[in-house]
């Protein structure tokens, strides 16, 4: 059985640089936020953006519930894109270890 990866290359490789673009946006967005609205980050317990799992549960938070309300909707949608980069590559990891 092949991965997901291995089934459609092309796909995988438009995904997977699609991703790359957001999570840069989404790093740039969340130290923006950082040093402008600090108050916004430590209410979903980030305390700094280091991508370990505290912030990865912020952004999911952020992302996914009313406690992102306080940011712009294209914000809240680039996060979303981070929520979905995770969901994707752990959908790939798993059909990599199923097919193996």
């Amino acid at each position: 059985m092949k991965s997901l990866v291995e089934s459609f290359p092309i796909w995988a490789s438009i995904i997977l640089g699609a991703m790359w673009i957001n999570a840069f946006a989404a790093h740039r967005m969340l130290l923006k936020i950082e040093r402008e609205r600090p108050e916004v980050l430590a209410a979903v317990g980030i305390i700094k953006v280091d991508w370990w799992l505290r912030c990865l549960r912020g952004i999911a938070v952020l992302a996914l519930t009313s406690k992102g309300q306080a940011l712009h909707q294209g914000e809240r949608w680039v996060l979303r894109g981070v929520v979905m980069m995770y969901v994707f590559l752990i959908a790939s990891g798993v059909s990599m270890l199923v097919g193996m």
